[in-house]
């Protein structure tokens, strides 16, 4: 996966993904172990600011891949 930076697309990452896992947005945080990190309110408004209609019970997409390395 390419990350691209928004001010500069000429700088970028990119990383191997290794899963991907399909699951309500309410499961995310427990799933990666975030759930001080990221309640429910601080997920769903971090997730409002790019999808303002979302729900916690919608279903997103999981993206796990390894650490960025510089090449």
């Amino acid at each position: 996966m390419r990350y691209a930076c928004d001010n500069d697309t000429s700088k970028f990452a990119i990383v191997n993904v290794v899963r991907c896992t399909d699951m309500p947005l309410a499961l995310a945080a427990p799933y990666l172990g975030s759930s001080e990190e990221w309640p429910d309110e601080v997920m769903l408004a971090g997730m409002r600011e790019h999808y303002p209609d979302i729900e916690l019970s919608d279903v997103v997409q999981v993206i796990e891949h390894e650490p960025f390395r510089d090449q």
